[in-house]
């Protein structure tokens, strides 16, 4: 298997990706304002901007914009911690609440308008793919052999099999 050609071809595919209105649909909602809605919404309490930073791998400087943006638009409220008023609190706003709902139902009608266009077989080996890579990166990633590594592992193994 030439899984560096294959590696090679779906970076090519994702460096590709056309350009138009529909292109941006899904992963707005996995960054910027709407990732940090969504990260609100299901956690169901306050956060401070540092795990909002570390959950969304943004600089702290980018997440700072980004809940200054937010608060004018009345989606969070900034509230020093009671507990350490060094710390800041982020919390969702009801508007926030309804944005966030909104931007997960438009997220969920986008991708089911691309699952169905996929049809049947591929929308489900689709989602069964991302799974796996999902929990790939959730066990850290572990190292697999290159190919060079692997014959030789193969080829160890036959040499013993046949004294």
């Amino acid at each position: 298997m030439d899984y560096r050609g294959l590696a090679e071809e779906y970076m090519q595919i994702m460096c590709g990706r056309p350009h138009g209105p529909k292109k941006d649909k899904i992963p707005d909602a996995l960054r910027g304002e709407m990732a940090v809605l969504r990260f609100l919404r299901e956690v169901h309490h306050p956060a401070t901007p540092s795990e909002l930073s570390c959950d969304r791998k943004l600089s702290t400087a980018r997440i700072a914009n980004t809940l200054a943006s937010m608060e004018k638009k009345g989606w969070i409220k900034r509230i020093p911690d009671s507990s350490d008023r060094r710390k800041v609190l982020v919390y969702l706003t009801e508007a926030g609440m309804t944005r966030a709902e909104k931007g997960h139902q438009n997220a969920v009608k986008d991708m089911e308008s691309m699952l169905r266009w996929l049809g049947e077989e591929d929308a489900k080996e689709f989602v069964r793919l991302q799974r796996r890579i999902n929990e790939l990166m959730l066990s850290g990633w572990p190292e697999v052999p290159d190919a060079s590594e692997a014959a030789q592992s193969e080829s160890s193994a036959q040499h013993q099999s046949n004294q």
